[in-house]
């Protein structure tokens, strides 16, 4: 079975930035290729909700993704998911917070 892929090492972060550019009225990209964001988010009265998981077949999670669902996801295949799901949710917390302060 033949495959095209740009680059072996690139093929979760190609095929992030195809979901994004299908679903870009839904989701956006963030500073980290791996994590996407409800392009919304953060919802002022929402607690934010991220969620992460590994990039075997299409990451579902990518599909968590939009209003009254999750504000971000990460997608990866290591521990450093979840250090990619605490600092996302750091990220909408904290501007949420300088939302609401008049500091953003």
């Amino acid at each position: 079975m033949n495959r095209i892929v740009n680059n072996p090492d690139f093929v979760v972060e190609d095929m992030l930035k195809g979901f994004v550019k299908t679903h870009k009225d839904i989701v956006s990209t963030t500073e980290d290729a791996r994590v996407l964001k409800y392009k919304n988010a953060p919802v002022e009265g929402k607690v934010g909700i991220v969620t992460g998981g590994g990039s075997g077949h299409k990451p579902a999670f990518i599909g968590y993704i939009g209003e009254n669902l999750c504000d971000a996801v990460a997608v990866g295949g290591s521990r450093k998911v979840m250090e990619k799901c605490c600092m996302s949710l750091w990220k909408l917390c904290w501007r949420q917070h300088e939302r609401k302060d008049g500091n953003a």
